[in-house]
C-alpha cells in the first residue's frame, strides 16, 4: 500500500527508525557538543554499498519527508533543521555519498537565528538559496 510516498509496510521500519535515530540525536544535542557528535557519527560508518542515483534521491526524500514529520508532531518543534541534517548527513556518509553539514546564524531583527542544512554536489539540499547566503556559516563539517 502507497501512502504519501511510502511503501507500508515495508517502509515502516525506516519510520520507526527515523524516531530512535532522532531520539538519539536529540539527547546527543543536548549533552554533547556538535562536533563530537559529527566525530561520532564519522566514526560509525560502516561502508555500505553506495544506491544508485534513484534509489538515493528516493530514500533522501523519505528520510527528509519522515524526519519533519515526527520532529513537527512528536517534537512539537518548527526548527527541525539541526536533527534532520545530522541525520541525513549520517546516512550519506555510511553510503560513502558526498555531502556536507554547514551550520549558520543570521541576525534578524537584534535576534539571532541559527540554521542547518546539507549540500550535495555543491549545491544545498531542499533549501533556498538565496535565504541561505543570509547565514554566516560558523561550523562546516564535510565527508572525510
Amino acid at each position: 500500500m502507497k501512502l504519501k510516498g511510502y511503501d507500508l509496510p515495508q517502509d515502516g521500519m525506516l519510520l520507526l527508525d527515523l524516531l530512535r535515530q532522532l531520539l538519539q540525536l536529540e539527547l546527543a544535542i543536548r549533552r554533547r557538543p556538535l562536533p563530537e557528535i559529527v566525530a561520532d557519527i564519522r566514526r560509525e560508518t560502516n561502508g555500505r554499498p553506495t544506491p544508485d542515483r534513484a534509489a538515493e534521491t528516493l530514500m533522501m526524500d523519505k528520510i527528509w519527508r519522515g524526519c519533519g514529520f515526527w520532529l513537527r508532531w512528536l517534537f512539537l518543534g518548527n526548527r527541525p533543521c539541526l536533527r534532520r541534517s545530522l541525520l541525513m548527513f549520517r546516512w550519506r556518509l555510511q553510503h560513502g555519498l558526498p555531502v556536507k553539514l554547514l551550520v549558520g546564524v543570521d541576525r534578524r531583527q537584534g535576534e539571532l537565528m541559527g540554521h542547518a542544512w546539507l549540500e550535495i554536489d555543491g549545491a544545498p539540499f531542499r533549501e533556498d538559496a538565496l535565504r541561505l547566503k543570509e547565514y554566516v556559516v560558523m561550523l562546516e563539517f564535510a565527508q572525510e
